[in-house]
């Protein structure tokens, strides 16, 4: 009887340590064309909100949404910014925001390239920026303290200086934030003894310590 009584309360305990993951999407996109894609003669496209309605949960998921930049009489440019990022619902320990993307160019070397901002474009990071032929790969960058509200996400692409198409594949654009009990659990220190007394079980003493 006593082994089956710690079994069980060691077993409870365990479940005081866990984490989980809140995943938030843009739900706006529209044609760009301004620093830090390349100044020049932009290509006007429809705006790609294929990169994320109807998604959810971990990415990435959905196929690939083109972006490109030809070059015919002249070198020509495409760009589209993601914003108004859903609203995180949790307090975060940690956060990551991703892009899961495939380039291809032929011709002369063009380039495809994304970008994140964490205050609303007043400034910019580049998350992957090529000139060649990539498979789909996820780009991810830490961020942190940071308001959901002020996530954008600028994707580029810029045809090279003779006839040249640059291909800029997206599948997918989300943020990953933790929350929740990552370390620590609560074990017990001593264990009562059980024993038959009169017919009954009675616990005699039980004691808890808390270990981070």
């Amino acid at each position: 009887m006593r082994r089956i009584f710690a079994a069980v309360i060691l077993l409870y305990v365990a479940s005081a340590s866990w984490a989980s993951t809140e995943y938030l999407r843009p739900t706006a996109d529209s044609f760009y064309n301004a620093a830090p894609c390349n100044a020049g003669t932009f290509i006007d496209d429809s705006p790609i909100s294929g990169v994320y309605s109807g998604k959810s949960g971990a990415g990435p998921t959905g196929t690939a949404n083109l972006l490109a930049g030809v070059y015919g009489s002249k070198q020509y440019f495409s760009g589209e910014v993601y914003t108004a990022f859903q609203s995180a619902t949790k307090t975060y320990t940690a956060l990551t925001i991703n892009i899961s993307a495939a380039t291809s160019h032929t011709g002369a070397a063009g380039v495809s390239s994304a970008y994140y901002s964490t205050n609303s474009g007043s400034s910019w990071t580049a998350l992957y920026s090529t000139s060649g032929t990539t498979s789909q790969t996820t780009y991810s960058a830490s961020i942190t303290g940071t308001a959901m509200s002020g996530v954008k996400v600028v994707i580029c692409a810029s045809s090279g200086t003779s006839t040249s198409t640059v291909n800029n594949n997206v599948y997918d654009i989300w943020t990953a934030g933790t929350y929740g009990t990552t370390s620590g659990f609560i074990t017990p220190r001593i264990i009562g003894q059980l024993h038959r007394n009169h017919n009954s079980l009675n616990l005699k003493k039980e004691e808890f310590n808390e270990i981070s």
